[in-house]
C-alpha cells in the first residue's frame, strides 16, 4: 500500500523491456509516469541478465547527462 514516488527528488530513469510479461508496458507507463524510460523493444522482466550491454550504454549516457 505504500507508495514513495513523490519522494524521487532528482532525476531518474527507468529501464524497461516492451514485452515483459510480469510488468507489462502500460503497467510500467501508469505506474512510472513521468519519469523517463527507456524501453529495450524485445526486452523481457530481467534485462539485466539479458541485455547487460544495453543497460550499460544507457545508464552511462544518463550518468554522463547528469554531469552537464
Amino acid at each position: 500500500d505504500w507508495d514513495a514516488r513523490e519522494a524521487l527528488a532528482g532525476p531518474a530513469l527507468a529501464l524497461a523491456g516492451a514485452q515483459d510479461p510480469i510488468v507489462p508496458p502500460a503497467m510500467t507507463e501508469q505506474a512510472l509516469s513521468g519519469i523517463d524510460t527507456a524501453w529495450h523493444p524485445e526486452g523481457g522482466h530481467l534485462l539485466p541478465l539479458t541485455a547487460p550491454g544495453w543497460c550499460a550504454e544507457r545508464i552511462a549516457a544518463f550518468a554522463a547527462g547528469l554531469s552537464k
